[in-house]
Parts: C-alpha cells; sequence; structure tokens
C-alpha cells in the first residue's frame, strides 16, 4: 500500500518525535542527545528508560520508512 504522506507531513511527525525525546530526556535526567547513543553508549540506564528509549527508536525508523 502506498503512504501519500507529504515531506512536510513527514518533517512534522519526525519533529513530534524529536520534541518527545528532549521532553522525556529532559524529565529522566539524561543528556539530551540520539536514542541510540543512550541506549548502546555508556549509560546507566533503567528498564523503564530502555523500554521507552527502544519503542521511540522503532517507531522513528517506522516513521521515517513511511516516505512515498
Amino acid at each position: 500500500m502506498k503512504n501519500n504522506r507529504t515531506d512536510e507531513q513527514l518533517k512534522e511527525q519526525l519533529d513530534l518525535q524529536s520534541n518527545f525525546l528532549i521532553a522525556f530526556c529532559t524529565s529522566e535526567n539524561l543528556e539530551v542527545i540520539c536514542s541510540d547513543d543512550l541506549l548502546y553508549g555508556s549509560y546507566d540506564l533503567d528498564d523503564y528508560q530502555k523500554d521507552v528509549l527502544k519503542i521511540y527508536g522503532d517507531l522513528w525508523q517506522t516513521i521515517s520508512r513511511g516516505r512515498s
């Protein structure tokens, strides 16, 4: 099935994702960097933080691949 999202819609969705990551990192007292860097770097994350960042990364990939 072809996705008809425009580049502007894609940008808006990814901007929302970015805003979520900033808010999450701020609320969890984490450095505001790429979710993969947090997950696979030398950061002491609890299970909740790891789960949120994994879901975030999966959703980011899903949105970015949805480009037509």
